[in-house]
């Protein structure tokens, strides 16, 4: 039993605590406006508030004024006045300003009324807003609730009045109230004007717009003026703005077909307008370093205009050049590809050709600096130079044969018959002879053998066809006495057409013993005993 008490002590306490706490939270949502009328007419409790034609709360007092309450906006009191508690129930409006106003109107013919409210009156972007109403002091009438003041409020008419004076006898009634009313007021134009503006205050906000426009009535002819000359221009182009019209009409049935993603878009904007304004601090900082550097490039403008249009005709060029040598990269595209395996081999032979380029390198480097190709050219010139004779049977060389002790002429018989004719400095023979013939002797029997090869013939008809244009060796020199082997007879000396050497002067032509003469005039007359051998 203990167990069950003590469960459903607990239990009621949380529940009073809710309800404390539910309580509590309402009253702090709470926002009442204490709204003075002129008359409450057929409001009860509980009916709707609205603004801009949606509920946003309900009637939750009507009363009447007493004689120490404020109804005016300079705090002064007005006793009769309807008053009327509006209970704002939607938190998006719990901030009536001061130049709130709100009007009673009716619901439906059966005579129900609703009020309908204008937390704010429309301005401008970015203006600043009215303060926010007051709240009413404590210890007043209405304390914590905010004050809305009889100027700001007001009360449309029935229809079912104004349908009244159509029958009768309303129509004499109203004839003699207007005959009273013109005598009453006729000396109370200033009530009768704040009666007007009380009774509607979209007529007191009139007035306050029209207070403003006459103050402002030079600026208001200056735009009319203006206007007039802008319009001129308009008008003779009506065509071109239906047009715009028209194409803003169909743009902006274009954005409503789109206003999700416009709205997604918009949502972002916060965000996108944080970030720019971080961007345009950066750039701010960028134009004020730059300016310097734009002011010299705009110094240096018209030096760069020239240059861009002097590059005119080479980037025409260039642009030929760049065509062309697509459509040839285009074309040699496939052997490109096809060459990597050669181009790898060449990479190859590159790097293990590495060591031969640098020593040529070197090579080449030497060449130059020492004068190697110079004396290589000379040695051309003088060989090209050498060989370039040419006779009947082509090209000879020219030979320089210096006459001295130094060189030794030898003649050595060589295979078929024939001899050879070199010199050496020291050579060495396989079997040296007893005595070398002497230098003189040498060098006549060498100049008597290319005299006698320049001599010959070819016309001679004892040569045969396969041996036309051959020149016989001249026949070696017999061997002064004490040379060669002892006992050994030199070889009788024969012609070249196989005869003894008799006769050979009277059928030797005159050119050869020209030469001949030539010869010994430089040499010397030979030995009378070898004259005939050095022949």
């Amino acid at each position: 039993m203990r167990r069950i008490a003590a469960i459903l002590a607990i239990t009621a306490t949380a529940a009073v605590l809710f309800a404390f706490g539910s309580a509590a939270g309402g009253d702090e949502g709470t926002y009442e406006v204490r709204a003075m009328f002129d008359t409450g007419g057929f409001l009860v409790v509980d009916e709707e508030v609205r603004v801009a034609g949606a509920k946003v709360g309900v009637i939750s007092e009507v009363d009447v004024a007493g004689a120490d309450e404020a109804v005016h906006e300079d705090g002064s009191p007005e006793p009769g006045k309807a008053v009327v508690v509006l209970q704002i129930d939607d938190p998006a409006f719990h901030d009536f300003r001061e130049d709130a106003s709100c009007i009673i109107r009716p619901q439906s013919l059966l005579g129900e009324k609703f009020v309908e409210c204008r937390a704010t009156q429309p301005r401008a972007a970015g203006s600043q807003p009215p303060p926010a109403l007051e709240p009413i002091a404590e210890g007043e009438a209405g304390e914590g609730q905010h004050l809305l003041p009889l100027e700001n409020n007001g009360k449309a008419i029935d229809l079912d009045l104004v349908n009244n004076i159509m029958r009768e006898p309303y129509p004499d009634r109203f004839r003699l109230i207007l005959n009273d009313l013109g005598a009453g007021v006729a000396a109370r134009g200033e009530d009768l004007d704040a009666v007007i503006e009380r009774a509607n205050p979209a007529l007191r906000r009139t007035d306050q717009v029209l207070a403003i426009l006459a103050r402002q009535n030079r600026q208001l002819e200056r735009l009319a003026r203006d206007g007039d000359r802008v319009l001129q221009p308009l008008a003779a182009k009506r065509d071109h703005i239906g047009g715009f019209i028209n194409g803003a009409a169909t743009t902006a049935a274009a954005t409503a077909e789109r206003r999700a993603d416009l709205e997604a878009g918009l949502g972002k904007l916060p965000g996108f307008l944080r970030e720019l304004r971080a961007t345009m601090t950066e750039l701010d900082s960028f134009a004020t370093t730059s300016t310097p550097v734009i002011s010299d490039l705009g110094d240096a403008a018209p030096d760069l205009d020239r240059i861009n249009r002097a590059l005119e005709p080479v980037a025409e060029g260039g642009t030929r050049a760049l065509r062309s040598l697509g459509n040839a990269a285009e074309k040699a595209g496939p052997d490109l590809v096809a060459s990597r395996p050669v181009l790898g081999d060449l990479e190859d032979l590159a790097r293990s050709a590495k060591p031969v380029a640098k020593t040529l390198r070197n090579l080449l480097s030497d060449l130059r600096t020492s004068g190697g190709y110079r004396y290589l050219m000379q040695v051309i010139f003088n060989l090209s130079g050498a060989i370039n004779a040419f006779d009947s049977f082509g090209h000879f060389l020219r030979t320089v044969i210096p006459i001295n002790n130094c060189v030794t002429y030898d003649i050595v018989p060589t295979g078929g018959g024939g001899v050879s004719c070199e010199a050496n400095f020291n050579r060495t023979l396989t079997k040296a002879p007893a005595k070398a013939p002497s230098s003189e002797k040498l060098t006549r029997q060498a100049l008597r053998g290319l005299l006698g090869a320049l001599d010959a013939d070819p016309r001679d008809s004892s040569q045969d066809d396969s041996g036309a244009g051959s020149l016989e060796p001249p026949s070696p020199l017999p061997e002064e006495p004490g040379e060669g082997d002892p006992g050994e007879e030199p070889p009788p000396e024969s012609s070249p057409d196989g005869g003894s050497g008799e006769g050979e002067a009277a059928r030797e032509p005159a050119k050869a013993r020209s030469a001949r003469m030539l010869l010994d005039y430089l040499l010397g007359p030979p030995e009378p005993s070898r004259e005939r051998g050095a022949r």
